[in-house]
């Protein structure tokens, strides 16, 4: 091998070398630019289905709570409860009737508490497997130290009261399997 050619494999070594690799170099920055930026399309996409999601499922909820307030102001305006409220107690098996009746079609509701204005359960409907069931006055429980009871009772007439959720509370201990 002459020193000629040798020199001359050398300098095509180094002259590659020259254009390679700052092509390489090129390809390489610019690869990491597209993967860089569809990383940052991915995250902002995810982040604008994440928040899509969540505005739909807030309007949910919104709309389950509206629906719970109508059946409530519906509940306060049947004549069963009225006659019940001012018949003394004496006129209970017609309100009965009409809970058993509604939780059983709404199908949403596992309790149904009729309270008197010292926070004791007058009336209770318990919905659980597709029927509803009257609670026996010996399971009635006085609810008057209860946020919910304070909270509410404080409301002027006509008002409801929407309570945070959380787990349910039966003879002063918390019910298993966990109900909200």
């Amino acid at each position: 091998m002459s020193f000629t050619s040798y020199f001359d494999k050398r300098s095509f070594h180094f002259y590659f070398i020259g254009i390679f690799a700052p092509f390489l170099l090129l390809c390489l920055l610019t690869i990491s630019g597209f993967l860089y930026f569809d990383a940052l399309r991915y995250k902002e996409t995810l982040s604008n289905q994440e928040n899509r999601t969540v505005a739909l499922l807030t309007e949910n909820l919104q709309n389950d709570l509206n629906s719970v307030q109508l059946d409530i102001l519906f509940l306060a305006q049947q004549s069963e409860i009225h006659n019940f409220i001012y018949s003394d107690g004496t006129d209970k098996n017609s309100l009965e009737e009409l809970l058993v009746q509604f939780a059983e079609q709404q199908a949403i509701y596992e309790q149904i508490r009729l309270l008197d204005i010292d926070g004791n359960e007058v009336m209770a409907v318990e919905y659980r497997n597709g029927s509803a069931t009257i609670l026996a006055e010996t399971l009635l429980e006085n609810k008057s130290d209860r946020y919910y009871y304070t909270e509410a009772i404080e409301l002027p007439v006509g008002e409801i009261y929407v309570s945070p959720l959380d787990l349910n509370i039966e003879n002063g201990v918390i019910e298993e399997p966990y109900r909200p």
